[in-house]
């Protein structure tokens, strides 16, 4: 199998690829975008695209990437947020790491380094190839990276502000997963914004007793006020009860598609 993930070696979307399978063949890419740019070529079987952070919430980028692009959710994984803090020594006046390491260990910076210049990078593994370079820089990552860059070392440990924070990873792909699945992902087109439009939608669902777990608006990118709608719910979209809801309300006036992203 031959999958796509963000790199480089050591990000947590690495960690994520192996998770799902550990004798792919990986290849890099360096944003989620490239990613889904890639699987259009037909020489990928997934796509390792992280969706959502427990504490950051959903990824936005990956959210209107399915809008634009003809994939399918087709799975999920889930792996543990655990950051330290990597060094060549412990004198340390930089900390490079991607954007969401920084929001997940603020705290532990602002009480251990208030003083170190804090600077983003693309990933917290690059960040880890820059500290490896630089003089009295460390990196916030994932202490795999020790593996990838052997002249750091772990000075802090498990420095993340929320000790059970977690990623999930969506599994794209080109194919829908087997029937059965635990959750699905949909999104619902309105027509035009109308009073009510969206408790419109969601009664239809909690008249068919279809829990829902996630609700999100993104703009329609045609002109302010118009949006979207991303919902997940509990249940594969093809069990009967679920595939009526839906054929139901995208008949509706209200609706203009409700396009069904997959399962997982």
């Amino acid at each position: 199998m031959k999958i796509l993930c963000l790199g480089p070696e050591g990000t947590y979307s690495h960690l994520a690829a192996k998770k799902f399978d550990n004798k792919a063949e990986i290849t890099f890419v360096n944003y989620i975008l490239d990613g889904f740019e890639k699987m259009g070529t037909g020489k990928y079987d997934a796509f390792l695209a992280p969706a959502e952070n427990m504490i950051a919430g959903s990824v936005r980028e990956t959210e209107d990437a399915l809008f634009d692009y003809n994939f399918i959710i087709s799975g999920s994984i889930t792996i543990p947020i655990h950051h330290s803090l990597l060094a060549k020594s412990t004198r340390i006046t930089k900390i490079y790491s991607h954007i969401q390491g920084i929001n997940q260990c603020r705290k532990f910076i602002q009480n251990k380094y208030p003083k170190a210049q804090i600077i983003t990078a693309s990933s917290t593994a690059k960040a880890c190839e820059t500290a490896k370079k630089e003089p009295n820089s460390a990196a916030i990552a994932n202490k795999v990276n020790l593996d990838y860059y052997p002249k750091l070392k772990e000075i802090h440990k498990n420095i993340e502000d929320y000790k059970n924070n977690k990623t999930k990873f969506y599994v794209i792909s080109n194919n829908y997963a087997l029937t059965n699945q635990k959750n699905s992902a949909i999104i619902v087109v309105p027509r035009q914004d109308s009073s009510g439009l969206l408790f419109k939608i969601l009664k239809a669902f909690k008249k068919s007793k279809i829990n829902l777990t996630k609700i999100e608006s993104r703009p329609m990118r045609t002109q302010i006020g118009n949006y979207m709608f991303y919902i997940d719910f509990e249940g594969d979209f093809r069990e009967k009860k679920i595939a009526k809801t839906l054929n139901k309300l995208n008949k509706s006036k209200l609706i203009k598609e409700i396009i069904v992203l997959g399962s997982y």
